[in-house]
C-alpha cells in the first residue's frame, strides 16, 4: 500500500507540479528581489524583471508592486494600537492573539 502511494504521488508531483499547464513545458518562476534601500522594510523592488518582457505590461507590474509596497508600508507603520497590541500580547502571554487579529493581519 505505501509503495502504491509514493509511486501515485510522485507520479502527481511531477506530472501537475514540475509542468506546465499543457503538460510539456516546465514552469518558471520569477523572484522579485527585496528592496532594503531604505533598511529591512519590506518592500519589494520596482526593478522589472526580463522574465516578464513580453507576458506583463511595465506599467501594471510596476502598479502591482506599489500597491504591494504601499500595504506593507501601512501594516508595519507604528502607531498607539500597534502599541497598545504589543503591551496587551505582552501581558497575556500573547494569547490575545488567537482571540483578536492584529493590525498587521488585517
Amino acid at each position: 500500500f505505501f509503495f502504491f502511494f509514493f509511486f501515485f504521488f510522485f507520479f502527481f508531483f511531477q506530472h501537475f507540479c514540475c509542468r506546465g499547464m499543457d503538460g510539456r513545458n516546465p514552469t518558471k518562476k520569477v523572484f522579485i528581489q527585496r528592496d532594503y534601500s531604505q533598511g529591512i522594510a519590506v518592500k519589494f523592488s520596482t526593478e522589472f524583471p526580463h522574465e516578464l518582457h513580453g507576458k506583463v505590461e511595465e506599467t501594471s507590474y510596476n502598479e502591482t508592486i506599489n500597491h504591494i509596497n504601499e500595504l506593507f508600508r501601512r501594516a508595519e507603520a507604528l502607531s498607539w494600537q500597534v502599541y497598545c497590541e504589543g503591551c496587551i500580547g505582552c501581558l497575556t502571554g500573547y494569547l490575545s492573539h488567537y482571540c483578536c487579529k492584529t493590525s498587521y493581519e488585517k
